[in-house]
């Protein structure tokens, strides 16, 4: 049966990227409904990105009864996601269920056959994290003015649903920067300080807000920018948290910062990097404000790396990041 009704909304519109309606899900009073993972949804080549999942599962907890009706009973608002289980593919058919919860909701996506989600998830109305505002602001900077410089620019995918150029879907379009920051390198991302955005990001919104589809798929992607500055390799996550302080609304500027944290393991058998995150909003005085912020954990994939030697354009861009990525960067 078909429940959404999102005014203007790229997640359950006629033509939106995640679903067009679902079912009830009787046995935890909640929502269900299935979701293709096609081509139009894909990060790395072959797999779906992973702020596609999130992106629907939060759409989904947008539709239950619980779900606040105010920004002051909404916000702050804590999101954590634990990728494990199956890894989705391209072309394959997802099921995702959500229901209501003490403070909040919680929500899954599994692939048939699965015995464990590909995604779970929790969201917490009204719960603050000081934790996650503190690590980003130990790096935010204050102003435009403060940001540091620009050390190397990002190459990008062609089709991948956040930084791909070369897409024939809609797409977000980023294109990320290295930036030296006080001797200390972290990835970004601007948003709203070009023309072209009007066309490409702000095309992924709920009304008169951004999508959070938009934003936890960017966070997400900086962040494995960030980590990526700091080991010189790629990887999946497996899990992300969250901070979001409100909406963002169309045609506002702002920046997307992701910094590694730390890395542990051996590349020969396992090993993992940590990275954290934020968006800050560029007020009109060029002063910046903390909207959101973030953390992730990542399984570093050797194929992954090796894929974005091949597969990342221009090729010099590709040679000048790995060149500069890893310890002492």
């Amino acid at each position: 049966m078909a429940l959404f009704s999102h005014d203007n909304c790229i997640g359950c519109s006629k033509n939106g990227m995640l679903i067009h309606g679902a079912e009830t899900y009787p046995e935890k009073k909640g929502l269900k409904a299935d979701m293709l993972m096609d081509q139009k949804r894909e990060g790395w080549i072959g797999i779906p990105h992973g702020g596609i999942g999130m992106g629907a599962i939060m759409e989904m907890v947008s539709f239950h009864e619980n779900y606040p009706k105010t920004p002051a009973e909404l916000f702050p608002l804590q999101v954590h996601f634990r990728m494990g289980g199956a890894s989705a593919r391209v072309g394959d058919r997802v099921m995702i269920h959500t229901w209501p919860s003490a403070g909040g909701a919680e929500g899954e996506i599994s692939l048939n056959g699965a015995a464990h989600p590909y995604i779970s998830a929790s969201v917490l109305f009204r719960k603050d994290d000081p934790y996650l505002r503190e690590k980003f602001q130990n790096y935010m900077p204050g102003s435009l003015a403060d940001m540091g410089y620009i050390k190397a620019d990002m190459p990008n995918y062609q089709n991948c649903f956040v930084c791909g150029l070369g897409r024939q879907d809609p797409g977000l379009r980023r294109r990320f920067q290295a930036l030296d920051r006080n001797g200390q390198v972290v990835a970004i991302a601007f948003v709203g300080f070009l023309e072209s955005d009007r066309d490409d990001f702000y095309w992924c919104r709920r009304g008169d807000h951004l999508h959070p589809l938009a934003l936890t798929a960017l966070m997400d992607e900086t962040m494995g920018w960030g980590g990526f500055l700091l080991t010189g390799h790629g990887g999946v996550s497996v899990r992300f948290s969250f901070l979001f302080l409100r909406d963002v609304r169309i045609g506002e500027k702002f920046i997307v910062f992701g910094r590694g944290e730390q890395v542990k393991g051996n590349i020969e058998k396992r090993m993992m990097f940590w990275s954290s995150g934020g968006i800050a909003a560029a007020r009109e005085n060029g002063t910046l404000e903390l909207v959101a912020a973030s953390s992730s954990q990542v399984l570093i994939v050797p194929e992954l790396t090796e894929q974005m030697k091949t597969n990342l354009f221009p090729s010099e861009l590709t040679e000048c990041i790995f060149q500069m990525a890893g310890p002492g960067v």
